[in-house]
């Protein structure tokens, strides 16, 4: 099988060129996604059954909200809405997200749009392009406030991409051609 890397708006995602790995990939698989210095892919491997973003958004981006569903689901503002037919359209109220473990059930967050700029895009995306936005930073998506049964004096992890840790643990700076 094929890998592919595919650079999306200052995100770095690599998986194997197959349509049923990528879709695992988005619910959870193991795709790589990077921002920067952060790995979005393992963070969204361990944090994605328990990532409460209704939550998140309500206390950190209530601005953002368009309206609540449920605690559990929310309409937001689309963080890729410039490329939208009607680009920020106050009332466009399409884009949704939803927490882990919503209504009691066993399941992972999500973030979606059905836009045709957006329909194909998973969370991962989503995340990434509203930290590219300054929405919030990839710290907040660590804090365990936010975690589903986390427990309270859980350390926020960091999620270095391998190349950021090794330069963090050994002090290699310059010796990945950066």
């Amino acid at each position: 099988r094929k890998r592919e890397t595919a650079q999306r708006d200052g995100a770095t995602s690599t998986s194997v060129g197959d349509p049923f790995t990528s879709a695992g990939a988005d619910l959870g698989g193991r795709e790589s996604f990077h921002i920067g210095d952060f790995d979005l892919g393992a963070w969204d491997r361990k944090n994605g059954g328990r990532f409460d973003i209704a939550k998140f958004f309500i206390d950190n981006m209530s601005d953002r909200v368009r309206r609540e569903v449920t605690q559990d689901k929310l309409e937001v503002e689309c963080p890729f809405a410039d490329g939208h037919s009607k680009a920020n359209d106050p009332d466009d109220s399409a884009c949704w997200l939803i927490s882990a473990q919503a209504d009691g059930q066993d399941g992972q967050y999500n973030w979606r749009c059905p836009h045709t700029l957006c329909r194909d895009k998973g969370r991962r995306e989503f995340v990434a392009e509203a930290v590219k936005a300054e929405w919030f930073t990839t710290g907040d998506l660590c804090d365990p406030t936010y975690l589903i049964d986390a427990d309270p004096t859980e350390e926020a992890e960091e999620f270095l991409t391998p190349k950021a840790a090794a330069r963090e643990r050994y002090g290699l700076i310059g010796l990945f051609g950066e």
